[in-house]
């Protein structure tokens, strides 16, 4: 694992420049959103009602990954990345501590 980088705390894979870079500067952007809302519609008094656009960051959730394929009958398939290799590992690790305890 490299120090630099920012890891998904489920699956343990390394996070997207993209998406780490969304995910580092939500707080600036969410700021600067704010900021425009204030000048903009509370001091200019303009489009007060209009809606908010969202903010289109990408999150941990993009980093799911889905795979289609076909079989040989044609009927498609969807394989989709499974995110909890950390809680199962974690899992696994209490087993086999509190097996060890009870066997003392």
């Amino acid at each position: 694992m490299e120090k630099d980088k920012l890891y998904c705390v489920a699956s343990a894979a390394a996070v997207p420049p993209e998406l780490e870079k969304d995910l580092l500067e939500a707080e600036k952007k969410g700021k600067e959103a704010r900021i425009e809302f204030v000048d903009e519609r509370l001091k200019k008094g303009e489009n007060f009602f209009e809606p908010i656009h969202k903010q289109k960051l990408k999150t941990m959730a993009n980093m799911k990954k889905s795979v289609e394929l076909k079989t040989t009958r044609n009927k498609l398939i969807e394989f989709r990345q499974q995110g909890n290799i950390i809680t199962k590992l974690l899992a696994k690790s209490q087993e086999e501590i509190s097996s060890m305890i009870w066997q003392s």
